[in-house]
């Protein structure tokens, strides 16, 4: 999967991210050190490529040219591309090579900071997920029955929403684009999962209390209630 990580920049679109990993690709290598594919591709299947040590700092593809013919290519890490470029001399060389390292550098940094994004989401998700479960047990513990109770989980639920976003989770599913099978709170972000995690902790501490949902509805709207 390719990630664009970042703006339209001519150096940060020097590298690019296939199955988590920072790579270029050898035709890029060629045309920006003016050097001829097929040597490049030489230079490592048959020279780098021997030292099984390295191996997995290359990977052979294909590419399809404007023509529908498929030619061979290799993707190669920071390390691969260093190695590869070691011997290309001359200034414009030297000015690519900086180039190069420099936007292996900025996108490693800004994997970093996504994948540390990530792990915070996933942690938030988590723990919604233990308030969404003690939300649902107040909900049948305290709601008396009736035909419409299956109703109010989804009542509830909605509740927790408007306080945080406005609205309810179709409107809000509506507004971000998403289809009717996607969870909705895997597109959250850190800072929404949290808000609604309170919100939700807050209505089942409502209900532990005995209070109604018209109540629990009344006091969700307050301004005042973070």
């Amino acid at each position: 999967m390719e990630l664009n990580l970042f703006e339209n920049n001519s150096e940060n679109s020097l590298v690019e991210i296939i199955g988590n990993k920072i790579v270029v690709s050898s035709r890029q290598v060629a045309e920006h050190f003016n050097k001829r594919h097929d040597n490049v591709l030489q230079t490592i299947k048959n020279n780098l490529l021997n030292f099984k040590e390295i191996t997995n700092w290359f990977y052979e593809t294909s590419y399809t040219d404007d023509k529908g013919r498929v030619y061979p290519e290799y993707l190669m890490n920071k390390d691969g591309f260093s190695l590869l470029v070691m011997g290309f001399t001359g200034k414009e060389a030297m000015l690519w090579k900086i180039k190069y390292i420099e936007a292996f550098n900025a996108m490693a940094e800004k994997l970093k900071l996504i994948e540390q994004q990530e792990i915070g989401r996933i942690i938030e998700r988590m723990k919604g997920k233990e308030i969404r479960k003690t939300l649902t047990d107040a909900i049948k513990e305290n709601v008396p029955e009736s035909p419409h109770k299956r109703f109010m989980y989804k009542n509830y639920t909605d509740l927790a929403y408007k306080k945080v976003f406005g609205m309810n989770a179709k409107q809000i599913r509506e507004d971000r684009g998403l289809e009717k099978g996607d969870s909705l709170r895997d597109y959250l972000s850190v800072l929404e999962l949290k808000k609604l995690k309170g919100a939700e902790n807050a209505i089942k501490g409502f209900l532990d209390m005995g209070y109604s949902y018209d109540e629990v509805k009344n006091i969700m709207s307050e301004k005042y209630l973070a």
